[in-house]
């Protein structure tokens, strides 16, 4: 081998032939290596990215939407995949819709957030979803081979999302939804700053999630990173609250709000100033937080409140009285211009509330009381001469005499909050001042006094104010045992005589009213006022003022005792001899009013005599429609025999006038003229006859004495 290395070669010829024969091995090894790369990329797994992809990847672009609708067209292939942009709002649809020749191309979609929502493993080529976020949205396109392709990004509209309210008092609200791949509905509710939220979601498996974002501020308070499905926390802004729940798979959700209210501001008082009578506060309300004003109105005083708010109709307004706590106008009533009488004199609260912010305006308007006047209150006539207004006492109640009080389970009194003239009023029945502990209560509540029209009189009328209250509805015929407003005409006895009145108003005013008494004149009767309550909750209530009864008389004309002047001088002559039974003694009638008896008066100023319990009770019989008002108990008859003195009211004894002459009886003419000691003849007869008579029976007693005493002393 050594001898071969060492020993000198032939020189080599240039030759074309060997020159051919190397270019051609030369061409056919390029050939393999060029074949055996495409070969080797098949041979990556599908969707696989070779490490000099990220080198590659081309520049990403943004879509241009036009109409809602992007479309572009390009190639790609392994090593060249295509990233498209856009910004997207929570609450969008999202429609992407890829195709390519040939098919394999395939895309991802990714948040700014790093949150996958569609990855490569998904074959879905036509993908709708809604955009659980605000942020931008990258899609990127690949494929395994080259491919050339056509996307079409479809963004859509927020479908504007429930909202949810929270009925006033109530801090919870839940509602009910399905959830899929596409398909997250959404929720909005109105906080305040400071209030505290919590949200708890509920479906099977927990496989539902959701969000919660600021609509106004734009943050995201719970991203869907967030695996929490109980979630609490203290908002710091108000504004609206929007919650998206989404799932990967269709499921079914409830979802649960807790919203923790905040103390509502103390009520604002508001105040007329000296010949104002309009106010017009206004501001802004945060939904569910009540604001409150407080306003003292005199009873008797109309009240008109009109609210506007923005949005129109969002906010409305309840209005209670702060003394008696009755609410007259609640949030159930949808009148936003209301006109009001007020009952009592006191404090009224008006509340304002909306379940959504708003801005309102709030107007009151409460006349000024005009001047008084000197015009009578009463449209009828005024007493005529000849007529007298005393036969009812105390009828201004100004005074504790002259009526029994009904010893009632709630028993009427007097009232100087509520008067139409002088400074006090009678209150009958369930006035809601009593408050809630006698709501219910079956009561009567009554006052009565005894009275008596003259026989002479030709005219009676009674006359009252009253102000009707109730609570139920109102009706000129209530039924036997239903809520009414009582005037009754009495026996002493206390049955019934004639019902004047039964009925179940509410006037909210002072009105009078006329009865006439002409066909009861002569009578002693009582005057019966009552208010009657079922016990159904629902209350019935009534005051009374300036009670009176006009009796009028016919005019009398007076007639002179000597209707001619006399003569100065009369011719002495005896005068005639007549007998003194031709002159009758006449007795004159006696014009107006008898006399009354004595009024009751009642020793002690604070508190009215009572009625006995019989008052208290209903009977089963019917009088003109209406049942026997009062009907003794029988354990109240018992009471009343054993002391008649304090059950029974006396019945009033009226002297009637005697109307006709009335002669004296007559002996005679002979026993009229004679005359013995200065006294009539007759008269001295008698006696004497009757003093005869009685020495005649003396003189017999004696006799017999004495004969009896002769035969003892003439026996041995």
């Amino acid at each position: 081998m050594l001898r071969w290395l060492h020993s000198p070669r032939p020189p080599r010829r240039f030759s074309m032939q060997r020159l051919g024969r190397r270019l051609l091995n030369v061409l056919l090894l390029l050939t393999i290596l060029w074949a055996y790369a495409p070969l080797q990329a098949a041979a990556e797994p599908a969707g696989a990215q070779p490490q000099q992809a990220q080198a590659q990847q081309s520049t990403p672009q943004t879509l241009n939407f036009v109409n809602g609708v992007a479309q572009v067209q390009s190639t790609t292939s392994l090593n060249q995949p295509q990233v498209y942009l856009f910004f997207g709002t929570q609450g969008q649809t999202l429609r992407i819709q890829l195709s390519s020749q040939p098919g394999g191309a395939n895309f991802e979609l990714k948040g700014a957030n790093n949150s996958v929502y569609k990855s490569f493993g998904d074959p879905t080529l036509d993908w709708p979803f809604t955009l659980p976020e605000s942020q931008n949205y990258r899609i990127t396109i690949n494929s395994n081979i080259p491919v050339v392709f056509t996307l079409v990004v479809t963004l859509g509209g927020s479908a504007p999302p429930q909202r949810i309210t929270f009925a006033p008092g109530q801090t919870t609200a839940q509602v009910t939804g399905t959830a899929a791949a596409g398909q997250s509905p959404q929720y909005v509710f109105n906080a305040a700053a400071g209030q505290n939220v919590r949200i708890i979601l509920i479906s099977a498996a927990s496989a539902a999630n959701f969000t919660v974002s600021g609509v106004t501020d734009g943050m995201i308070y719970k991203p869907g990173t967030d695996a929490s499905r109980d979630w609490t926390r203290d908002l710091a802004v108000t504004q609206d609250y929007l919650i998206t729940v989404f799932s990967p798979v269709p499921v079914t959700f409830t979802l649960q709000i807790i919203l923790q209210s905040l103390q509502p501001a103390p009520p604002e008082r508001l105040t007329f100033l000296p010949g104002q009578s309009v106010i017009t506060p206004s501001g802004s309300l945060q939904a569910n937080i009540p604001k409150a004003y407080v306003v003292n109105i005199a009873a008797g005083q109309q009240i008109r409140i009109l609210l506007t708010s923005t949005p129109a109709g969002s906010a409305n307004f309840s209005f209670s009285g702060v003394s008696d706590s009755f609410t007259y106008k609640p949030f159930t009533d949808a009148s936003r211009e209301w006109t009001f009488t007020t009952p009592t004199a006191q404090d009224y609260l008006i509340t304002v509330l909306s379940n959504v912010p708003a801005t309102y305006v709030l107007e009151l308007t409460v006349p000024t009381p005009l001047p008084p006047t000197a015009p009578p209150l009463t449209p009828l006539p005024t007493v005529p001469v000849g007529c007298t207004a005393d036969t009812i006492q105390n009828g201004g109640f100004e005074t504790d005499g002259f009526w029994l009080f009904g010893d009632d389970p709630v028993p009427a009194t007097y009232s100087s909050t509520t008067v139409h003239s002088g400074l006090r009023s009678v209150r009958l029945g369930i006035d809601p001042v009593l408050g809630a502990g006698v709501q219910n209560q079956k009561s009567f509540s009554s006052i009565l006094q005894p009275f008596q029209i003259s026989p002479g009189a030709t005219i009676a009328q009674l006359r009252w104010w009253n102000f009707y209250r109730t609570e139920e509805g109102v009706t000129d015929n209530p039924g036997l045992a239903e809520d009414k407003q009582q005037v009754v005409l009495l026996n002493p006895d206390l049955s019934t005589v004639a019902v004047l009145r039964s009925v179940r108003r509410n006037t909210n005013g002072w009105q009078e009213e006329l009865v006439d008494l002409t066909p009861y004149v002569g009578k002693s009767l009582l005057l019966y006022f009552n208010a009657y309550n079922d016990g159904n909750g629902q209350r019935t209530w009534q005051f009374l003022d300036d009670v009176m009864i006009n009796v009028c008389y016919p005019a009398v004309t007076a007639t002179p005792l000597f209707p001619t002047p006399l003569p100065t001088a009369f011719p002495t002559m005896p005068p005639p001899m007549m007998p003194t039974a031709s002159l009758p003694i006449v007795v004159m009638p006696t014009i107006g009013p008898a006399p009354l008896p004595a009024p009751l008066v009642f020793a002690s100023p604070v508190a009215a005599t009572p009625i006995s319990g019989a008052l208290s009770s209903l009977g089963d019989q019917s009088t003109n429609g209406e049942p026997e008002i009062f009907v003794l108990p029988p354990q109240q008859e018992s009471v009343q025999q054993e002391q008649p003195a304090q059950q029974a009211l006396p019945p009033l004894v009226l002297i009637q006038p005697t109307l006709t002459p009335t002669p004296l009886p007559t002996a005679g003419p002979a026993l009229t003229t004679l005359r013995i000691f200065n006294r009539p003849a007759g008269e001295v007869l008698t006696w004497t006859a009757i003093m005869l008579g009685a020495l005649a029976i003396i003189g017999i007693l004696v006799a017999f004495i004495w004969q009896a005493s002769g035969r003892s002393r003439s026996q041995p």
